[in-house]
């Protein structure tokens, strides 16, 4: 993963790509435009690992409280959903739904955590997810 952000930093809009170690999110990226990214990275998300990947940028923004002002968003990327989160729902996994609805800022003061999957080499946030989709069933 790291890698990948690394090689198409620029295509991606990043300026830097840090990994992380002994703190409780897995890294940090920062935009062209200064803005920084807490970085969570997951193999396969559920409803469990969501709550932790949120709980694990937040703790992190919450424990370093220098960092706070200078984090504006989070970022979790996963492989695949798990367990009822990979059901389909509306043609799209439910894994999305369930993320935007019920796990974004739960804890407390909230920054905005994004979801995005890696996949085949390619990085897909919820609206490409879902027009690869569309793509599938001959929609799009």
């Amino acid at each position: 993963m790291f890698r990948f952000l690394v090689t198409y930093h620029q295509e991606l809009g990043l300026r830097e790509v840090h990994c992380l170690q002994n703190q409780l999110i897995d890294g940090a990226l920062v935009l062209t435009n200064g803005a920084r990214v807490a970085l969570e990275v997951k193999y396969r998300l559920g409803w469990d690992t969501a709550c932790r990947s949120n709980w694990q940028i937040e703790w992190f923004l919450r424990r370093h409280a220098r960092e706070r002002s200078r984090y504006r968003f989070g970022l979790v990327i996963f492989g695949a959903f798990s367990g009822d989160w990979a059901r389909a729902r509306h043609g799209m996994a439910a894994g999305w739904d369930h993320w935007y609805r019920g796990h974004v800022g739960f804890h407390g003061p909230a920054i905005q955590i994004g979801l995005a999957q890696f996949v085949n080499d390619e990085l897909l946030p919820y609206h490409r997810a879902a027009l690869r989709v569309a793509e599938r069933r001959g929609v799009a």
